[in-house]
């Protein structure tokens, strides 16, 4: 959360030193209009409910395929390989899980009603934002917020769940590959060594109380923009609504979103997985194969990890 802090909040703290300097000097009373419109942040533009809807579809879609790699016989070459081309065409829905665990909240008929109630318009927007600033787990407190926190965790672990075992699943088959191939060609013995074997294996994460609660009042935000909007224009000015700032650049909630901590981890551990397979490829088959498959092992580990942090706190 710090380093994201760091990166949003400072230029929104830049932008209203320059405010604060253009009103104590008169004599820039002529550059006001101008660094009025040039200085201003843009606010951002939230995602609707629909495109979360449509992301956390394509996510729900790539569990599921995903999933489906546990009943196939991956010690087979051939078999192994076609769950490559799986993982290489689901993976990047992957990034999608906030989506996801947003959607349980625009969802769920009682906690849509009970935001609209608070947040409905801007002024009781704005009561409400600084009730979430002075309380972050005010959010919990409305209708039907602690039965969406609930699924989201426990989404949220089951997922991990599952890609960890895939995860376990194509190492073991990577493992059974090579021995195999071993046992019935000598003469590759001497390139069997692979960087499946230096493959170190993380456990998976689990989603904090803090992120799950984030995640319930990004929720809000895309059932009431307004909510967002407000907490935008305050967080300028009111220290407790800073926590929040994260939210509003994020890819998961905003149209066109920088980069967030989530993306970087992921896009991190796709570089890698990429140089893995590189080096996988100059192998002779089935050796070739038994590498990739630790290749998107150590991927998915890795990419369990990103999801748990989410990049908020």
């Amino acid at each position: 959360m710090k380093s994201i802090l760091n990166s949003v909040v400072l230029p929104l703290f830049i932008i209203a030193a320059l405010f604060i300097v253009l009103i104590v000097h008169p004599e820039l009373e002529g550059s006001r209009a101008i660094a009025s419109s040039s200085l201003a942040p843009v606010a951002p533009t939230i995602k609707s409910e629909s495109q979360i809807k449509s992301e956390a579809s394509l996510y729900e879609t790539a569990i599921r395929e995903i999933g489906q790699i546990t009943q196939l016989n991956l010690a087979t070459p051939e078999v192994s390989k076609t769950a490559q081309g799986v993982l290489a065409k689901q993976i990047p829905n992957l990034r999608l899980n906030r989506s996801k665990l947003v959607a349980f909240g625009l969802n769920d008929s009682s906690f849509v009603s009970a935001v609209k109630a608070r947040a409905g318009d801007k002024k009781s927007a704005q009561q409400f934002a600084m009730e979430l600033g002075n309380d972050h787990s005010a959010i919990l407190k409305l209708s039907g917020a602690q039965s969406v926190a609930t699924r989201i965790r426990s989404s949220a672990e089951a997922d991990n769940l599952l890609l960890t075992k895939v995860a376990a699943l194509l190492k073991q088959a990577a493992a059974d590959i090579k021995a195999n191939a071993r046992a019935h060609h000598a003469h590759i013995k001497a390139v069997a060594r692979t960087t499946s074997e230096s493959t170190h294996l993380l456990a998976p994460s689990t989603l904090s109380s803090e992120d799950t609660t984030l995640l319930v009042v990004a929720a809000a935000i895309v059932i009431c923009p307004v909510l967002g909007l407000v907490i935008f224009e305050l967080a300028a000015s009111v220290a407790v609504i800073v926590f929040y700032v994260a939210l509003l650049t994020t890819p998961f909630l905003i149209v066109g979103g920088t980069a967030d901590k989530v993306q970087e981890c992921e896009d991190k551990a796709r570089k890698n997985c990429d140089n893995c397979k590189d080096d996988a490829s100059k192998l002779v088959f089935p050796l070739n194969i038994a590498a990739a498959d630790a290749c998107d092992a150590e991927l998915l580990f890795e990419i369990t990890v990103c999801m748990a942090t989410l990049g908020l706190v």
